[in-house]
């Protein structure tokens, strides 16, 4: 059964239960491009850069309810019914998964993010209770690995300690629950919290995620004429960005425009 849920309603209750699960001692915020403001003073994303802090990336995904004993994780003897699915996009259609993966290989931290629900009754129910990220599912693009071809591909999970990934079965073995996606933040901000947030070290974020989209470009097999033109522009698009002076903005417009995702800043607060 199809989620009845929008990725953007799911998404805007994971970020708004981040920022109330991490006070006083961590702040979350999303870094939307409208938001930042340039050139005023006290306002804006400005005022966030040099603090001790880091960005991370997540992907919203919506979940399919698995109901029929037709379900091929059923017929392996994998799962027991009900279970849910959290597709991945086939890389026939889109590098997006391998982006991902790429991204998080560069030492970033990058999660999916899915629902263990797919009611617009059971949403609201999680939304007004606070347990919107109790009732959610996080995992690393690594965890899941490189897609073996460009068939559909999706992860199935009856909680968040099974899963698998499939269409070739393959037992995960890492949690999915908010609480190690928390410990992997904090050890992250252990470690580079420091200087991740500073002016220098979101321009070479920027530049690794160029680098990134540029790399899995190239290794795409020849372009056809057709596209060439597209190919120029983007070339042309990437190019100017790495030169721009806003890297905040720029890193948010390549997270949402390349590889599917939301950027979010965490940074220590006094009490932390």
């Amino acid at each position: 059964m199809k989620s009845d849920i929008t990725e953007f309603s799911y998404g805007y209750a994971v970020t708004e239960a981040f920022t109330k699960r991490w006070r006083p001692g961590l702040t979350a915020a999303p870094v939307f491009p409208s938001l930042i403001e340039e050139g005023r003073p006290g306002g804006g994303y400005d005022v966030k850069i040099e603090r001790r802090g880091v960005p991370f990336f997540l992907q919203f995904k919506l979940s399919e309810y698995m109901v029929r004993s037709t379900a091929s994780e059923v017929q392996q003897g994998l799962l027991a019914l009900p279970f849910y699915r959290m597709p991945l996009r086939p890389s026939r259609h889109s590098d997006q998964h391998q982006l991902l993966c790429d991204l998080e290989s560069a030492g970033n931290l990058v999660h999916y993010v899915a629902p263990m629900f797919h009611r617009v009754s059971e949403f609201n129910e999680a939304y007004l209770a606070g347990q919107v990220l109790q009732r959610s599912i996080f995992v690393r693009p690594s965890a899941i690995g490189p897609l073996p071809d460009g068939n559909d591909h999706h992860i199935a999970f009856q909680n968040r300690k099974v899963w698998w990934r499939l269409s070739e079965p393959r037992r995960g073995d890492t949690p999915l629950d908010e609480e190690t996606f928390d410990a992997d933040v904090r050890l992250a901000i252990s470690e580079r919290g420091t200087a991740a947030l500073t002016e220098g070290a979101l321009q070479g974020l920027k530049a690794r995620m160029v680098d990134v989209v540029n790399r899995r470009r190239h290794e795409r097999q020849r372009v056809r004429r057709s596209q060439m033109r597209d190919e120029l522009l983007l070339s042309q698009l990437l190019t100017q960005l790495l030169v721009r002076p806003d890297p905040l903005r720029d890193v948010a417009y390549l997270a949402r425009t390349f590889f599917g995702c939301e950027c979010l800043t965490v940074w220590m607060t006094g009490n932390a």
